[in-house]
């Protein structure tokens, strides 16, 4: 079997030798060197989508149906997109007006198997991948064959897909946590986000589910099984767009899908113990005996508590480790004597590279003005300070409340900094980020002058 890039680099030698020979007559003549079987109606071959190539016309294959795509174009045209998958890979069949029609007339849906006949392959100009385009005189209808994998195959675990080099993914999961949707401007447009926890057994992550007001997404719910088409893997997280198609798999009705779900329900710890380091707005900072995690807080909470979360989920994200739970229950303070312990400061002049969750003092000797900075979720506020330790300062960036915040405490203010990450800024220079979780104390007595 060739690969693509064998095909292509086949191609272009015989068009360099054969100069009347057409790019299809080319990749016709190589299909049929490797055994691709002819059409029986169009006397044209079958095609395995792995072997698609620019300019390829006439186009004929058989694959599943992973998700299919509406969309009302401002010139009032109607086009969709059929994502299609054999056992040689995927690929995305762009439809337009009468094509539509025979979509929507044989109500083809995600699972079904279809046959296309007289389509005609370029590159996607945005992405650069290949798609395979119907032409006026094409047909899409359903067929049967059993050669083609099942729906599932086509979607890995969603630990394996989030190791893959693609930026956008395919996957199956296991809804672990929904948050309540809250709106969200972005460029001056509102939308509803909800923020999902999503595991597949041994890995959990965070999704970020975005929905415009006509959005036909279904509603998740904690342990849905999902197939997830066209995902976006943002470093250690995941975008759902509206390109997005999630389908769910009823677990009654698919083995696969009942497996899944069971290995999911185990990831849930029945107890865990933890001492309350902090409190933050409505976070704790916990700490177990080994390292320090993050918890949303369902009822308040003290710094020294001695606390059991149950049915808990891990999710480890930008560094942090965080913490979902269904019930929380306060303990004895003694029940945490072996694991509590009191923040462990980092002196400014011993912080040396990136950093997580550390906690640092000293003088604030400068601020810039309260400013607000454009990012993708709107006007955000900023404030860009200075702390000194003796001979030693550095530079911090607080954001939204945090630089509120900051802004009110006087030039001179010996504080202490909770829960801080260390970055490298555009300068490559090491900066403190003060962030919605972390603490801002201000320390009496000691004022810089």
């Amino acid at each position: 079997e060739l690969s693509r890039e064998e095909i292509e680099k086949r191609i272009e030698r015989m068009l360099s030798e054969s100069p009347l020979l057409t790019r299809e007559g080319a990749l016709l003549y190589i299909l049929s060197e490797i055994g691709e079987k002819l059409d029986e109606n169009l006397n044209y071959p079958l095609v395995k989508i792995k072997n698609l190539t620019t300019g390829l016309r006439n186009v004929n294959l058989v694959g599943r149906v992973l998700a299919v795509r509406y969309h009302n174009l401002p010139s009032g045209r109607l086009m969709a997109r059929v994502k299609l998958g054999d056992e040689t890979g995927k690929t995305e069949v762009v439809c337009w007006d009468d094509a539509c029609n025979q979509l929507r007339e044989q109500k083809i849906t995600a699972g079904d198997v279809v046959k296309l006949q007289a389509g005609y392959v370029r590159e996607n100009r945005r992405t650069g991948e290949l798609e395979v385009h119907l032409s006026k005189l094409g047909h899409i209808q359903k067929t049967e064959n059993k050669k083609v994998p099942d729906l599932v195959a086509f979607y890995p675990r969603l630990g394996e897909a989030m190791k893959m080099r693609s930026e956008k993914i395919d996957f199956v999961a296991v809804v672990l946590d929904v948050e309540r949707a809250r709106e969200v401007g972005v460029k001056d447009v509102k939308m509803a986000l909800v923020e999902l926890v999503l595991g597949d057994g041994v890995d959990a992550y965070y999704a970020n589910l975005w929905l415009e007001q006509e959005d036909t997404t279904p509603e998740l719910r904690r342990f849905d099984v999902i197939l997830v088409s066209d995902a976006w893997r943002r470093d250690d997280g995941i975008t759902l767009t509206s390109r997005t198609q999630i389908l769910k798999l009823n677990p009654s009705e698919s083995l696969y899908a009942s497996g899944l779900l069971e290995e999911a329900r185990r990831m849930l710890k029945d107890s865990l113990r933890f001492y309350v380091v902090d409190v933050t707005n409505d976070t704790a900072i916990l700490y177990d005996g080994a390292s320090l995690a993050r918890a949303s807080l369902s009822e308040p909470v003290s710094r020294s508590w001695c606390i059991e979360l149950h049915d808990v989920i891990k999710v480890r994200h930008r560094g942090r480790m965080y913490l979902h739970y269904g019930r929380i229950r306060k303990l004895p303070n003694d029940k945490c004597s072996d694991i509590a312990r009191t923040p462990n400061r980092v002196g400014l002049r011993d912080i040396k590279d990136e950093a997580h969750d550390i906690v640092v003092r000293g003088y604030i000797t400068g601020k810039t003005p309260l400013s607000k900075a454009d990012t993708r979720f709107g006007p955000r506020n900023v404030i860009q300070f200075w702390l000194k330790e003796g001979e030693f300062s550095i530079s911090c960036l607080a954001w939204g409340d945090k630089a509120v915040e900051l802004d009110k405490i006087p030039d001179g203010a010996y504080v202490e900094l909770r829960w801080i990450n260390v970055r490298r800024n555009r300068f490559n220079e090491l900066e403190i980020r003060v962030d919605s979780d972390s603490v801002v104390e201000v320390l009496e007595n000691r004022v810089f002058r």
